[in-house]
């Protein structure tokens, strides 16, 4: 019996073999990115700025600037044709036949005709000097296109370097108008390039980082402010900086700040920077400053902390003592002497000896009194210390708050609100809450983004990345609400110049520049006496605009199917679920509270949303991440329908299909879009099959009447 048995597995075993022989056999593609994520499957080139890697879970969407490598998979097709292998030797020989690699790819095994006999020969790898496969000459590899806008970027790079300083002008305010898309271009293209190409690059880098500190108010109100501000004039620095110091007053507290630690600005804007801080009584930013790089830097914050009689700058008030420059000596004595009422005999005047044991018996004085001057110091410029009691209690008025605005009490929302933000002003999330509430629910835009500057500009040591890019994105929202086109751009940049990871600042910074595209009248309305040229740069203007807003969705759809990517990985999830009970646990002991039992953690109100603990919301939150993609790919061919191109729209629909199959808004549109690129039959189909899914769908039978 046993035997009978035997012989029937093998039977079945070499049908199975025989049976997938002549079979196309599939190799997979590899993408490796430059975060060193590496993701297998088949890609496929759109011809914009994203390549499509289909799965077996569905199509993942990865931006061409986040691609490292690529390794394409080759197909072994059995019968690709009369040609046969060729392997060529290291010592000058060629055998041809129809090989493989064997043993992992150590050994090459040839099949070599001799008259009518055939015969296998076993070749190692290291006496190969190449194979040449038939169907690689039968199979080109898949070429990736080059990104539309890394070669704009490339062709502006290249004008930077004109003779013509008009081309060269042009070039940067591009560059600068592209904004964070550029970045990682021109940071990659920068080392290529020469001395004089490199400053200009520098200075579009230098821009970006300004826009994650201007308001976009001051950007709109003050003239060429980036540029002002980039001069290589001092004066005309210090002018732009009084003008914004007029306009955002505590406000450009990040921006002085941001100047004065810059190792490359003239000792007169490191002057004006730090009295203006000091003049705020922004203690804490000047105290930070005596870290500098550089120490005239550090000498100016410990003068400017001593007229706020803050005695933290005193070590480095000693050493000045010992500068070369006597004026520098004699304001280093006055600010100390104020300071400790004491000088301990020293003069600028005074022999060198003199002055020496007097330094010395500074620096003695100091290490007997540093902790209690430090101490005061901390107690000078710390603003009042919040228990952890009390942080619970804030986050339990911010709770009900939350539950407050979800039943629709607005006023008792409003009140939770400010009692959260009066027991803790130190926590930014229910500002950012607040904001939202603010604007959305009351639709009060001042108040909200009052409420958003506070936390940008008064909260530094606090204001972690992910809330300082959710308040740009808030304040995004109130300008796009208010049709302010230029400063929802600014701050979406900004948002995600602080936090790529941002997708909502991707879609906000889509939504703007499609808006833009589609309502600004200097876009889209011809100027008195506009000239064939202007017309043509116009129209330029506006297709640069669409093509940024196409940019930043498929940034977010990328966003999306990398998130999804690592939830549809079943050891991520494991692995997550285990450092989540762990993380809960030790919190919990912290707290002397039993976590036995635990495994989610309580919901605390946070601005962005909480990452799923358990199986059902992995499941939910998979679902949804599916939905965000679907209406992002919506919102992309929403985008090409302006441009007009149909097939572009058609093929981001059947992208959003894919993810909801069922979704009868998508099909009817992509029915449409079908329709108007010229497939009616298609076209057709699709209706029906909506049909199918929704019998009284209005579009649908709309669109089936309007293609007869």
């Amino acid at each position: 019996m046993n035997r009978v048995f035997a012989i029937f597995c093998a039977v079945c075993f070499f049908s199975l073999c025989f049976a997938d022989e002549g079979k196309e056999k599939e190799v997979e593609d590899v993408v490796i990115l430059k975060d060193g994520t590496v993701i297998k499957g088949k890609v496929s080139d759109p011809g914009g700025p994203t390549i499509r890697i289909e799965r077996k879970y569905g199509s993942v969407t990865i931006m061409k600037m986040d691609v490292k490598e690529y390794y394409f998979g080759k197909k072994e097709l059995p019968g690709a044709g009369t040609e046969d292998d060729i392997i060529y030797l290291n010592n000058g020989d060629k055998l041809t036949g129809r090989a493989k690699l064997e043993d992992e790819g150590k050994t090459v095994a040839i099949e070599v005709k001799r008259g009518e006999t055939v015969g296998t020969v076993k070749i190692l790898m290291s006496d190969v000097l190449k194979i040449d496969w038939a169907f690689e000459r039968k199979q080109p590899a898949l070429v990736v296109t080059e990104d539309p806008l890394a070669a704009r970027i490339k062709s502006l790079v290249t004008d930077l370097g004109s003779a013509e300083n008009e081309k060269r002008d042009s070039a940067v305010t591009q560059l600068e108008k592209i904004g964070v898309f550029a970045i990682d271009y021109l940071r990659e293209l920068r080392e290529k390039q020469t001395e004089s190409v490199k400053a200009l690059i520098d200075r579009v880098l230098f821009t970006n980082d300004l826009k994650t500190l201007i308001s976009a108010r001051a950007a709109s109100e003050i003239p060429n402010i980036y540029e002002r501000l980039s001069s290589q004039s001092t004066e005309e620095k210090l002018k732009c900086l009084g003008e914004l110091l007029l306009l955002e007053g505590e406000d450009a507290t990040s921006l002085l700040a941001f100047f004065a630690s810059r190792t490359s600005e003239e000792p007169q804007v490191w002057n004006f920077c730090l009295y203006s801080l000091a003049r705020m009584e922004k203690n804490e930013e000047l105290v930070k400053l005596l870290s500098a790089d550089d120490g005239r830097i550090r000498f100016l914050a410990a003068v400017y902390l001593s007229d706020n009689t803050i005695p933290a700058g005193i070590p480095y008030l000693i050493d000045a003592l010992e500068s070369s420059q006597q004026e520098i000596q004699k304001t280093a004595i006055e600010k100390l002497t104020k300071l400790t009422s004491n000088s301990f005999g020293f003069t600028p005047d005074a022999t060198e000896d003199a002055r020496k044991a007097a330094v010395v018996t500074w620096r003695q004085w100091w290490k007997e009194n540093e902790a209690n001057l430090l101490n005061q110091s901390l107690k000078s410029i710390k603003r009042k210390q919040v228990a952890e009691s009390e942080r619970d209690f804030s986050r339990v008025f911010q709770k009900k708050a939350i539950e407050a605005w979800d039943a629709g009490k607005l006023q008792d929302a409003s009140q939770f609100f400010k009692q959260s933000i009066e027991i803790d002003p130190s926590n930014i999330r229910v500002k950012i809450n607040y904001a939202e509430f603010l604007f959305s629910a009351l639709g009060d835009a001042q108040s909200a983004q009052a409420q958003l500057r506070t936390v940008l500009n008064r909260y530094p040591e606090e204001g972690a990345a992910t809330a300082k890019a959710q308040a740009y994105y808030y304040l995004g929202l109130v300008d796009l609400s208010q049709n302010h086109y230029e400063d929802a751009i600014h701050n979406f940049q900004a948002a995600v110049s602080i936090d790529k990871s941002c997708t909502d600042a991707y879609i906000g910074l889509g939504k703007a520049y499609f808006d833009k595209a589609l309502f600004d009248p200097e876009l889209l309305q011809p100027q008195a006496e506009e000239t064939p040229q202007k017309e043509k740069e116009r129209n330029k203007l506006r297709l640069n605009t669409i093509e940024n807003s196409l940019q930043a969705y498929w940034n977010a759809v990328a966003l999306v199917d990398k998130e999804l990517l690592q939830w549809q990985d079943v050891n991520y999830r494991k692995s997550r679920r285990q450092t989540e009970r762990e993380v809960i646990t030790r919190e919990y002991e912290k707290r002397g509270i039993s976590a036995a039992g635990l495994i989610r953690q309580p919901a605390a109100p946070q601005s962005e949303s909480p990452k799923p603990t358990t199986l059902e919301e992995e499941e939910k939150f998979i679902r949804e991440l599916q939905q965000t993609k679907g209406q992002i790919l919506w919102l992309i061919a929403n985008t090409y329908g302006i441009i007009p191109d149909w097939k572009k729209c058609a093929s981001a629909l059947e992208e959003a299909v894919k993810v909801e199959p069922k979704n009868t808004c998508y099909l009817c549109r992509l029915a449409l879009a079908r329709s108007l690129a010229g497939d009616r039959d298609k076209a057709k189909q699709i209706y029906e099959k909506c049909l199918e899914i929704e019998p009284d769908c209005q579009a649908a039978k709309q669109g089936l009447q309007d293609l007869k």
